[in-house]
């Protein structure tokens, strides 16, 4: 019930399609994320929702600041030397990361110890509101920017994206 699936990971040789990956592993870790205070209610701090905590905490502290660096780094100053259209929506973008990421810290202590978590509907409206922001926030990021640009990146400008991404996280490229 709490289990995020495993989903195929596409290449650094597809860095919009690994973005777009991430951007699904997100919305998957904010599902969990909502689900977890039902599950509390119902069934305490048990081993599976110690798990899932733990599983999300891994995602949102690990993997996600990997994806906003990898836009706010690469892929959104890149598109700004294509075209100033997207100036508007890049700010908003990078505003919102920021915003998430603060929300984040919130969830985190929470998370870091469930047994914590004086107010389950507190915890709840704080879990719904994030996964709210992330999917508004994600909708948004692939209509302005990621639908936009898909197939209209040459091959340097993907490989060049795709090394960046691959460096930041250590992987060979």
């Amino acid at each position: 019930m709490l289990k995020i699936p495993n989903l195929p990971t596409p290449s650094f040789d597809q860095p919009i399609q690994l973005l777009r990956a991430c951007h699904m592993k997100m919305l998957l870790n904010c599902g969990t994320l909502e689900r977890l205070a039902t599950h509390i209610k119902a069934s305490g701090v048990d081993e599976q929702a110690s798990e899932a905590a733990a599983s999300i905490r891994r995602y949102f502290n690990e993997a996600a600041p990997l994806h906003h660096q990898d836009e706010e780094k690469d892929l959104f100053p890149l598109l700004l030397t294509l075209s100033a259209q997207f100036k508007g929506t890049i700010c908003q973008l990078n505003s919102e990361h920021q915003t998430l990421e603060d929300s984040w810290k919130v969830l985190d202590e929470m998370l870091a110890d469930l047994n914590t978590i004086e107010d389950i509907d507190a915890f709840a409206e704080l879990a719904q509101a994030f996964g709210q922001a992330y999917r508004d926030h994600i909708k948004e990021e692939e209509a302005e920017i990621l639908m936009p640009i898909d197939g209209k990146l040459n091959e340097q400008q993907l490989e060049q994206l795709g090394k960046a991404m691959a460096r930041r996280r250590g992987a060979a490229e």
